[in-house]
């Protein structure tokens, strides 16, 4: 529907896309290329697809929620970054897949309300004015189960959160729950990096949703490191030997039993001693009660990796990459016993 409507470009589509949104969260999956003979389907499919270079006989058809989203920008104008949604799947444990289809439904919510307080200068008949969303109440997270058995499941590796003080930061909060990552809000990308509030972009993360954000953190005698903030996530350092782990059945009291309570910056702890620069295993349950393994990776400085360069070893500890930042991983948990297709 998307693919076509895009084509179509007319206005009076933009509120069946807008419905269209929530059921955009699907299973994991992927962006398709196709090909064609057909002269006439080519270029059709070449003109309105959503790939900037055109190449041979073939054509892009991604999936829904980049084809719905991709519809609303073109005949719209408008984007209320979007992308966000584009790595988010219905997956992981039953509170994790209700965060996500919380984080759809608002910005399904986000439309509407522009659309409605703008339609009248769209030149649309009134039908088309209203979006009539479908009323949605969000459910309050559940308290994690500590006692029962989970297994390791999908996660993320050679991950990084840029500074909230770099030049164009791309990436500087993730959300654990949905796996969704944001760069430096549009409000905040002209003030002299000077002026940043750290605590002020954290509460604005928290509000939207945010488990961790990337900053520098003042060592002190003029010296900084790159550190990753936690946004009213719980964490506990684990021993050494859990970095990387991996369990069929564990429960997440036996960790909670392994490790050492830390504050609200993920740094490597021995006794009373902190190492800012160190990779270290930390559990950790956020503010929407998802429980995950988080490991802490290296500070990167040089950002001079090489396009087509492989990296070897451990992701997590590599020092080059194509830009600065702290390297993270993390892995979620799903209940041992699931159904592995829910």
């Amino acid at each position: 529907m998307g693919f076509t409507l895009r084509a179509i470009d007319d206005k009076r589509a933009i509120p069946a896309l807008i419905r269209a949104i929530p059921k955009t969260l699907i299973r994991r999956g992927s962006d398709m290329g196709l090909s064609t003979q057909d002269e006439e389907l080519l270029a059709f499919g070449q003109q309105h697809d959503l790939k900037e270079q055109d190449r041979g006989n073939d054509y892009g058809f991604g999936r829904p929620v980049r084809e719905i989203f991709g519809a609303l920008h073109k005949i719209s104008d408008q984007d209320f970054d979007d992308s966000q949604l584009y790595s988010v799947f219905l997956s992981g444990t039953e509170g994790q897949r209700q965060r996500k289809r919380d984080l759809f439904e608002r910005q399904a919510a986000r439309w509407a309300n522009w659309w409605e307080a703008h339609a009248e200068n769209a030149d649309v008949p009134a039908e088309f004015r209203r979006v009539n969303l479908p009323a949605y109440e969000p459910l309050p997270p559940q308290r994690v189960d500590l006692g029962i058995d989970y297994k390791t499941d999908s996660g993320g590796f050679n991950c990084m959160l840029e500074m909230i003080q770099a030049d164009d930061p791309r990436t500087v909060f993730f959300d654990i729950d949905t796996s969704r990552k944001a760069g430096l809000p549009k409000k905040w990308q002209n003030v002299p990096k000077e002026d940043l509030s750290v605590d002020e972009l954290a509460r604005w993360g928290r509000s939207e949703g945010f488990d961790m954000m990337g900053t520098q953190y003042d060592i002190g005698d003029g010296e900084t490191c790159y550190a990753i903030r936690l946004l009213g996530t719980r964490a506990m350092q684990l021993p050494a030997n859990r970095w990387k782990m991996r369990a069929d059945r564990i429960t997440l009291e036996a960790l909670i039993d392994e490790g050492t309570p830390i504050g609200e910056y993920l740094f490597h702890h021995d006794g009373d001693e902190i190492d800012v620069r160190t990779h270290a295993p930390f559990f950790v349950v956020t503010a929407e009660e998802t429980p995950a393994l988080l490991y802490l990776g290296i500070e990167v400085r040089d950002d001079n990796l090489k396009p087509g360069i492989a990296m070897r070893g451990d992701h997590e500890l590599h020092p080059v990459a194509f830009r600065k930042g702290r390297r993270y991983a993390y892995r979620l948990f799903s209940p041992a016993d699931d159904d592995p297709n829910p």
